[in-house]
């Protein structure tokens, strides 16, 4: 747990500072679980599911493209705006 803590603190303070610019928080939040997950279930001793990964990391990995994949879906929603304003120009 503390290892976790000691993520998630610094994870808590990034996301605390971009709270009001970040229009993808929450794919941010976790991108960054998923990273940390998976970077701390490294150290655990637990059972593979598939290949080398446990469970835990396949979840963490699967958050890491839920992130992603929301930050890329806001990006691609906005880019006809952008290249009608250009048009309009």
């Amino acid at each position: 747990m503390l290892y976790e803590t000691f993520w998630l603190i610094p994870v808590f303070a990034w996301l605390w500072h971009r709270r009001g610019r970040s229009p993808f928080l929450f794919g941010e939040w976790l991108v960054l679980s998923g990273l940390g997950r998976l970077w701390i279930e490294h150290f655990r001793v637990n059972p593979s599911a598939i290949g080398a990964l446990s469970n835990a990391q396949l979840v963490a990995l699967a958050c890491i493209a839920a992130g992603v994949k929301r930050a890329w879906l806001w990006f691609y929603a906005r880019a006809p705006r952008r290249s009608a304003r250009a048009a309009a120009k």
